[in-house]
């Protein structure tokens, strides 16, 4: 993609500034030919107390010749010298339009014919002239080549850096091959990102302030997975889709993955307060996180095409954001994530069957870091896993008054009122599998 884009955007920016440069180049070598200007480099050279004046002129040996003037009077030398300036003309054409091994090749072609001229004219200053000009075009392309690839690199790391971290947007920009020869199955992590109730957001504002709320949203979600050195895949109308683990390999993109998302939460209850003043509709987010291997490569036509990620894991991702809702949490993390985390402390939050898969999927809600718990969180959280323990062996009279604690106690009281309902319900008298204490 990168390569692409540095061989797109530079040629047409190098063609361009090319034909102007050359064009100026060829103008200059014209009038210096004909007379219409002259350069003249005079050096004052002391020894033992005499000074000379010494007269460098172009195509003695220097810069710029009357001689030539003097020999385009003999019809010969006359009849060769608007060919050669035609010859020059094409060849300054033609480097605006080739590069590197071409260009020098077709320098020394020029060179070759320039040689030949001299052959059948026999005047020196005629073949010096060509000769210099032939390297002073070449030169000029070289240079706003040399410049114009600079640019480009430049305003791709730029632009690049928006998306992934800014030490692998350099990497890639200085070595296309590592995005090119990205393309692989491999194991990743993937984040899904969406905004709840969005219908009803859009409803409320103008397309204006729509796109002002919505860019806002981007730029925070965009900026935390870029400091965890994540890649942004797309955006999809309120939803953002970011993986780790590509292009650069990664050993831990799973526990960046799942501090991404922490973060995120935490941004975006700031930027809700930000829009409660600004009279706007306050968002929260669901996230979906989800390890697994899939394909990380260039996937389209072949008129478009972007650098994104297919397989389990990034639909695994996406059902597992719109499972926040019905669990009434913010982050829902897969097994797989949790399994490679091993710094986060997690909440189970039962077992998901996913449609498609045969297996259902055990899933958690990160807590924070082990090791910053409070003593108050960690017995709430010991409190959860016995509740949990006697709701999987169907012992809900023992796990009713554990979870009627934790619904009163704990911060996310509609977890726990949802494992209530759900308690309830297996008790009713015609429960299948009902099960006393």
């Amino acid at each position: 993609m990168i390569a692409q884009l540095l061989s797109h955007i530079g040629w047409h920016r190098y063609s361009a500034s090319c034909a102007v440069a050359l064009a100026l180049a060829y103008m200059l070598l014209l009038m210096l030919a004909n007379g219409l200007l002259t350069i003249e480099l005079n050096v004052n050279v002391s020894a033992n107390d005499l000074t000379e004046s010494v007269s460098t002129r172009w195509l003695d040996g220097g810069l710029v010749t009357r001689n030539l003037l003097a020999s385009l009077t003999q019809t010969q030398a006359t009849l060769a010298f608007w060919p050669m300036q035609l010859g020059l003309l094409v060849f300054s054409g033609a480097l605006c339009v080739t590069r590197n091994v071409t260009a020098v090749l077709l320098s020394a072609i020029m060179l070759g014919l320039v040689l030949a001229l001299h052959q059948y004219v026999g005047d020196g200053s005629l073949s010096r002239f060509g000769a210099f000009s032939v390297v002073a075009l070449y030169l000029t392309s070289v240079s706003v080549q040399l410049i114009s690839a600079m640019r480009v690199r430049h305003q791709l790391a730029d632009a690049f850096e928006q998306f992934v971290p800014p030490e692998v947007a350099r990497q890639v920009v200085d070595d296309p091959a590592t995005l090119e020869n990205a393309e692989s199955v491999r194991e990743l992590t993937v984040l899904f990102c969406d905004v709840r109730g969005f219908t009803g957001i859009a409803e409320q504002l103008t397309p204006s302030q729509l796109t002002g709320l919505l860019n806002r949203y981007f730029d925070v979600v965009t900026r935390v997975v870029v400091r965890h050195r994540g890649t942004i895949d797309k955006y999809m109308g309120d939803a953002v889709m970011a993986f780790w683990g590509a292009p650069v390999a990664s050993r831990d993109h799973a526990p960046q993955a799942v501090r991404a998302a922490r973060d995120i939460q935490v941004e975006m209850a700031a930027l809700a307060r930000d829009f409660q003043l600004a009279q706007l509709p306050p968002i929260k987010v669901g996230i979906g996180v989800s390890t697994g291997e899939s394909f990380v490569g260039h996937l389209g036509s072949s008129h478009r095409k972007a650098y994104t990620v297919i397989g389990d894991s990034v639909n695994v991702a996406q059902r597992l954001e719109k499972a926040t809702r019905e669990y009434g949490v913010d982050v829902i993390v897969s097994e797989a994530t949790v399994e490679q985390d091993r710094d986060t402390a997690y909440r189970e939050l039962g077992t998901l069957r996913l449609k498609g898969r045969e297996r259902a999927l055990r899933v958690y809600q990160p807590i924070g870091r082990r090791d910053q718990l409070s003593q108050s969180l960690r017995e709430e959280l010991a409190q959860h896993e016995q509740a949990m323990a006697l709701m999987r062996t169907r012992q809900w009279l023992a796990a009713k008054p554990l979870i009627l604690q934790l619904a009163e106690t704990s911060a996310e009281k509609a977890l726990y009122r949802n494992y209530l309902s759900h308690v309830i319900d297996a008790l009713r008298p015609d429960a299948p599998g009902r099960q006393s204490a």
